[in-house]
């Protein structure tokens, strides 16, 4: 019963395991599109300030746009080691959930290993017990 216990949490804790794994592997994902929308969001400043290096207030409208465009993508890209770095905390401590469950399985397998050779060896005595009834 302890094994089938402990067997449905370690299960359990490589389930939680692999979703953190995944929302890992998802964070990436929208870093890397986050890392193309502001690449394509750069070339279209780019062209912005080519275009509006001819009057003064096209240029400071330009560079208005840029800052919070800056400021935008730094809080995005904020957000995002946030997240990445709350993920792999999980998952260190799933995995350090497990490596500590499984040990807890080993010590109980050793207990039941021990408590096996004990009952065996008190049949025996019992055996021998009767059997030396017998003789007499």
């Amino acid at each position: 019963m302890v094994k089938n216990t402990a067997a449905i949490e370690i299960a359990e804790l490589r389930d939680a395991l692999a979703y953190a794994e995944y929302l890992l592997t998802k964070n990436m994902q929208e870093k890397e599109e986050l890392l193309k929308t502001n690449t394509a969001h750069a070339f279209e400043m780019s062209k912005v300030e080519d275009q509006l290096k001819n009057t003064a207030d096209g240029k400071r409208k330009a560079e208005g746009v840029i800052n919070q465009m800056n400021q935008k993508f730094k809080v995005a890209e904020e957000q995002q080691k946030t997240m990445q770095g709350q993920v792999k905390d999980r998952l260190t401590l799933l995995q350090r959930e497990i490596s500590f469950r499984e040990n807890e399985i080993g010590k109980m397998k050793n207990e039941i290993s021990d408590k096996e050779g004990t009952i065996s060896k008190v049949s025996v005595s019992d055996q021998l017990n009767q059997e030396g009834k017998r003789n007499l």
